[in-house]
């Protein structure tokens, strides 16, 4: 079996923010060609909002490594929260590989209750986890 190597990547999380934070939230972007780092891509997403996807299609496709990145890195499928990261919809958009890394297997049914009672839209966002298989 060979194994696809990806030399162009850009890995996205988050940067902190608090707890009652409302607005929005930086999101950051390395770039790395092989073992060089070549660059940042900083954004923004809204805390518990629906622009994560929009906003990162936009983002990596103004900018200058466009024409070069193979891979998109994402560790876990939210950010900002429950700004969930619809990586089917990035995916038809840019063309592009989506990788979803989590450290640890997610509480399903903790993020489920959470969507369902506390966060607009919440039903749209688990449909995209439920997807996610």
């Amino acid at each position: 079996m060979s194994v696809k190597r990806y030399s162009n990547i850009i890995g996205f999380d988050d940067a902190p923010f608090s707890r009652n934070h409302h607005g929005k939230v930086k999101v950051i972007g390395t770039v790395y060609a092989g073992l060089r780092f070549d660059g940042v891509i900083i954004g923004e997403v809204t805390k518990d909002s629906s622009d994560a996807s929009q906003n990162l299609i936009e983002l990596i496709a103004g900018s200058k490594f466009a024409k070069h990145v193979q891979l998109l890195m994402f560790q876990g499928i939210t950010l900002a929260g429950f700004n969930v990261i619809n990586v089917f919809h990035i995916h038809k958009e840019l063309r592009l590989p989506v990788l979803i890394v989590a450290r640890n297997m997610p509480d399903r049914e903790s993020i489920k209750k959470a969507l369902l009672t506390r966060i607009i839209d919440g039903d749209k966002k688990w449909e995209i986890i439920e997807k996610l298989g």
